[in-house]
C-alpha cells in the first residue's frame, strides 16, 4: 500500500503550519502562572503540536485506506456520487491562514480569527446560499466565543488586541 496524495498533501500542511507555530512562539517569555508555568507559548505550541499529530494521522489513515475507495475513478465518491476536486483548496486556506495570522497584530485575535474561520467555512462549503453564509457566520461566532470562554475567562490570558482599533 502506498499513502494517498491527499493524505501527504493534509500531512505537510499540518506538519509546515505546525513547525511555523513552534518556530514563531520560541522567543516568547516564560511568564510565571501562564500555560501551566511555561509561559504564552505553550498553548500555541501545545496546538501545533495536535496539528501535527493530526496531520500524522490523516497520513497513517491514508496508508490504512481500503484499496476499494483507491481503486474508484478519480473525482468520484461511492456514497454520493460525482464529487467535484478542488486542488488548490488546502493551499488557499494555508495561505489565507498565514496573511491573517500575520495580520492578528494589526486587527486583534477576534477579527482576524472570526475572518479566519469565516472564510474558511465559506471555502470549505462552496456555495453563497444565505442560509450557508449565515451557518457559516454563526460557527465562526461560535468558535471565538468558545476560545474567549476558554482562554480569557477561564485561563486568564489576554488575547490578542488590535493595533487598528487601539485595543
Amino acid at each position: 500500500m502506498a499513502f494517498t496524495r491527499d493524505a501527504w498533501t493534509t500531512f505537510l500542511l499540518c506538519a509546515v503550519g505546525g513547525a511555523l507555530v513552534i518556530i514563531d512562539t520560541l522567543d516568547y517569555p516564560t511568564v510565571k502562572g501562564q500555560g501551566f508555568g511555561q509561559g504564552p507559548a505553550f498553548y500555541p505550541q501545545l496546538l501545533a503540536l495536535a496539528l501535527i499529530a493530526l496531520g500524522v494521522l490523516v497520513l497513517i489513515y491514508g496508508l490504512r485506506r481500503k484499496d476499494s475507495k483507491a481503486d474508484a475513478p478519480s473525482g468520484e465518491s461511492e456514497s454520493s456520487g460525482v464529487v467535484r476536486v478542488r486542488p488548490m483548496l488546502p493551499y488557499t486556506v494555508l495561505v489565507l491562514s498565514i496573511v491573517l495570522v500575520k495580520a492578528m497584530s494589526l486587527l486583534g485575535f477576534f477579527i482576524s480569527g472570526f475572518l479566519l474561520i469565516a472564510l474558511t467555512v465559506l471555502l470549505i462549503q462552496n456555495s453563497l446560499k444565505p442560509v450557508v453564509i449565515g451557518r457559516g457566520l454563526l460557527f465562526s461566532a461560535g468558535i471565538l466565543l468558545l476560545a474567549w470562554l476558554v482562554f480569557t475567562v477561564f485561563i486568564g490570558i489576554e488575547l490578542p488586541g488590535s493595533d487598528l482599533f487601539g485595543g
